[in-house]
């Protein structure tokens, strides 16, 4: 729905009920109403409009909220905003436009600008958000402040490693302990403190899952991986090389003077209010060390199932077998391929209330609140089957098992599902089928692997269409033949041209593509039997089961992703 006239600036003094007529939670004929009912009863026009149902308690509090947050607070830039509303509209736009998004109340974004009655600009935001604007008034001056502060001030990293190049002695690290870092002060640190800050910064800001600093002959790359793909950002100057990874190393408690060994480290970084954790690695190559860093995010981690991307049938399939009051349930699929996330969001399902949660990880990256979580620990000797056996003593109902790595853990995995329990875990295996395979080389008994397994996860995560700049087109024989249509099919096709929301790659995020593979009576017998991996495959798609082949073809025939992106995710070359 484009915006219209309708739409006018919320007056920062307005009050309660003109508040929500602005933001269309109520009429003008509504609001005449309780005004009427307030003189008769003496109550409060808030208590008029929650007791007549004329708005939720939810929506009273969500109002009342931001009209706090707005009249009392001396400057825009005061403001205790969420960074999750902040990310709703990217770094450039904001820039570009002085604008600032305050709050989301349910379909409503509240935005601080200027012109609160430029169309293009309302328009181009409800484009870009799918909400219905409500503008603010605010002054020129008090937006740039605004925007500096909550997207960074625009000290890049490449200014800070251009200063820092220049003054080669600047190594900028101390031996001080440093637990975390924060990203609003660090505007005053050193040169080389700056460099590794911004970086930090910036990779968080552009939702990247990974950060890479590779040595190289002549200087040291640094890419990010954004949305599964690694991306080249910038290039570290070799006199600050050292510099920038014994900060790091400082930041993460490990040894700097240690440059062979391989080691392992943590630390937080505090960003617009929020803890990211990181886990961090180095190695030693030909030109230096090798240091790559893993940025968590809490907030993102615990999902609903929906909005995964499951198949509306898939979605019935894999809700079925998780509230089975005990067995194993895989999911498969490469590194980074969104296992973890998938298992979270089945413990979501569950009733945390009259459930015994346990997890064991390694390490727990996550903590999430109502699940008891513990930690592999290799060192005291406690690997996963130690740890499950354990935990078996806790009276669990189910149990999360951050992976099957050998056979040891697997029978005892088997042995939690035969006395009643539920288990979760992860394995690597290409598909769900192939996941019989995989356990029968690790020693399980294909009677066993019937009795206990209930279903497994099959899944791989594609890019997304960027939607701010997603196109239709015609697809070619070849892509037509990809998808198995014929070639007087009459259809169209979306992908995306490449814009500044996007990183010029024509996608935005990630979804997932999935097979859930349940083992049904017919399956069982043919484990039992050793029938070949293609018979129970067969047998398995009879049974309704759609192919990560079957599902990533409906998310493109959807605009959902393209056959490009499908291409590189399942490793498929249309030359072939």
């Amino acid at each position: 729905m484009a915006i219209t006239d309708e739409i006018l600036s919320i007056d920062r003094q307005k009050v309660f009920g003109d508040w929500l007529i602005t933001l269309r939670m109520v009429t003008t004929k509504q609001i005449e109403n309780a005004f009427l009912i307030q003189s008769k009863t003496g109550k409060s026009i808030t208590e008029v409009l929650v007791t007549n149902h004329i708005i939720s308690s939810a929506e009273k509090d969500a109002v009342l909220a931001v009209q706090e947050m707005i009249e009392m607070s001396p400057g825009l830039s005061d403001l205790n905003l969420d960074i999750n509303i902040i990310r709703m509209i990217p770094e450039n736009f904001a820039r570009q436009y002085n604008v600032i998004p305050l709050s989301k109340i349910g379909n409503k974004l509240i935005i601080a600008m200027n012109n609160i009655n430029d169309i293009k600009i309302l328009d181009q935001l409800e484009i870009l958000t799918g909400l219905n604007i409500c503008p603010v008034d605010f002054k020129p001056s008090e937006l740039s402040l605004a925007v500096d502060k909550f997207y960074g001030a625009k000290t890049s990293a490449l200014d800070a490693i251009s200063r820092a190049a220049k003054d080669a002695s600047a190594t900028g690290f101390t031996t001080k302990r440093i637990e975390s870092i924060d990203s609003a002060s660090y505007a005053q640190d050193a040169p080389v403190i700056q460099v590794v800050n911004s970086i930090l910064v910036d990779a968080i800001d552009r939702w990247a899952t990974d950060i890479h600093f590779e040595p190289r002959e002549l200087n040291m790359a640094v890419r990010y991986r954004i949305d599964g793909v690694l991306h080249k950002v910038m290039e570290i100057p070799k006199n600050i090389e050292s510099g920038v990874i014994s900060r790091l190393k400082v930041l993460a408690e490990m040894n700097i003077t240690e440059k062979r060994k391989p080691q392992d480290g943590r630390f937080t970084v505090d960003h617009f209010g929020h803890r990211f954790d990181t886990r961090i690695s180095t190695i030693a190559t030909m030109w230096g060390e090798k240091m790559t860093i893993r940025i968590l995010r809490p907030l993102t981690i615990v999902r609903g199932l929906e909005s995964l991307g499951f198949h509306e049938d898939d979605l019935k399939r894999f809700r079925r077998i998780i509230n089975a009051p005990s067995g194993i349930i895989l999911t498969t699929g490469p590194t980074s391929s969104g296992k973890t996330t998938t298992l979270y969001a089945a413990i979501g399902e569950l009733d945390k209330d009259t459930e015994n949660i346990v997890t064991i990880e390694d390490p727990i990256e996550y903590p999430i609140d109502n699940i008891n979580q513990t930690q592999v620990m290799s060192k005291i000797g406690m690997n996963f089957a130690d740890s499950l056996r354990t935990i078996l003593r806790q009276d669990p109902d189910v149990i999360m098992i951050g992976e099957i790595r050998d056979g040891e853990t697997l029978k005892t995995a088997m042995q939690a599902s035969l006395t009643g329990h539920m288990v979760l875990s992860t394995i690597h295996t290409n598909n769900a089928v192939s996941t019989i395979t995989r356990l029968i080389d690790m020693g399980a008994e294909p009677s066993l692997i019937s009795s206990t397994i209930t279903g497994v996860i099959g899944q791989r995560l594609v890019r997304r269409i960027c939607p701010n700049c997603i196109y239709e087109y015609t697809p070619n024989q070849d892509e037509l033949n990809y998808l198995k249509l014929p070639a007087d099919t009459d259809i169209v096709l979306a992908q995306g041209r490449g814009c500044d929301h996007c990183n010029n790659t024509g996608y935005k995020g990630m979804i997932g593509i999935f097979e859930v593979l349940i083992i049904s009576r017919r399956i069982k017998e043919l484990i039992t039997t050793n029938a070949p991996i293609y018979t129970i495959y067969e047998s398995a798609k009879q049974e309704g089961m759609h192919t990560l082949f079957d599902d990533v073809k409906y998310k493109i025939l959807n605009w959902r992703t393209t056959v490009k992106e499908s291409l590189r995710v399942l490793g498929v070359n249309l030359d072939e």
